[in-house]
């Protein structure tokens, strides 16, 4: 099986459970790792036979756009509309991480990660 990974995308959000969370905001950085056989991609050197990367990062900013109260739930909504979009890919891994959380003492991040299978 072959992978494509999209990492690094960043992006300024309004998630969590504390009311200075969502008027302030926070910094994230999405991962996503996609498995899926691009024999046809790679002889046909056409993106319409791949997993196009920019899709990829317009689902995720669509989905860190829309505030929720757990980072949890904007893995999930990433994974599934990146299912429903690439239908057939056989495996993803989504990874979801908040820097410089409100938590007490020197925190540099936090992640949720979650895969297909």
């Amino acid at each position: 099986m072959n992978q494509i990974g999209i990492e690094g995308m960043h992006f300024y959000a309004f998630h969590g459970v504390y009311a200075h969370e969502k008027e302030t905001g926070a910094h994230y950085t999405v991962d996503v790792y996609i498995d899926y056989d691009f024999a046809i991609a790679g002889a046909s050197d056409k993106v319409d036979d791949t997993i196009n990367y920019e899709k990829v990062y317009k689902i995720a900013e669509q989905k860190m756009q829309m505030p929720s109260n757990l980072i949890e739930k904007v893995c999930v909504d990433i994974l599934t509309e990146i299912k429903v979009v690439f239908s057939s890919i056989k495996n993803a891994r989504v990874r979801v991480t908040k820097h410089s959380p409100p938590i007490k003492g020197r925190v540099d991040k936090v992640f949720v990660e979650k895969s297909l299978v």
